[in-house]
């Protein structure tokens, strides 16, 4: 097992506390306005697409605002230089990078509760 795993109470515990204390970190005039996600779900394709990047060694996730003002994740490959490195699209005329962006975003589109999101 890789030593960047935790226990699921342990994830369960800290996840439970983000949505406890949420709207104290926001100024009143922007709580409940579900700027906080409580997760963000992606394709599996999403990630294959990432880890087929030559030497895609890891994953690394960025935090990010939308134009809604609301938080969203960013995913890229990360090499073995530890620099990031972009999913190429060689299938237009101009080759253009991308990276992983287009989650399922909760709260508005939540999954079945889980020990990580109740």
């Amino acid at each position: 097992m890789t030593t960047q795993t935790i226990p699921v109470a342990e994830a369960a515990a800290m996840t439970a506390l983000l949505r406890a204390e949420q709207n104290n970190i926001l100024v009143p005039t922007r709580r409940d306005e579900g700027i906080i996600p409580i997760c963000e779900t992606f394709d599996r394709s999403a990630f294959e697409a990432i880890l087929a990047i030559p030497d895609c060694v890891k994953v690394r996730i960025y935090t990010a605002m939308d134009q809604d003002l609301k938080i969203i994740f960013v995913i890229t490959g990360v090499n073995s230089k530890d620099q990031d490195i972009f999913i190429n699209d060689t299938s237009t005329p101009v080759e253009t990078e991308f990276v992983v962006e287009t989650g399922v975003r909760c709260p508005v589109d939540c999954p079945p509760p889980s020990p990580l999101n109740s």
